[in-house]
């Protein structure tokens, strides 16, 4: 098992590229009028084909109920 310290690390480095993810996306999502949200699930969808709310919801980290709602947003 990972010390507290390693965990540290490796949770600072998620942080940094989900900030890297924000940073390159952003221009792309506002170009489209979407949110990064929406841009990371349409890249997810393009990525891996037709999934199920809930195995999107997994995939891109997030609740299924925000995920649903995404969705609907999106159609």
């Amino acid at each position: 098992m990972a010390s507290r310290a390693e965990q540290n690390i490796l949770w600072d480095s998620v942080e940094i590229i989900h900030r890297y993810y924000e940073d390159l996306f952003r221009p792309v999502a506002q170009a489209f009028n979407l949110t990064t949200g929406q841009l990371k699930v349409l890249h997810t969808l393009h990525r891996f084909g037709t999934l199920t709310v809930g195995d999107l919801a997994n995939i891109v980290g997030m609740a299924r109920t925000n995920m649903s709602s995404l969705c609907k947003k999106l159609s």
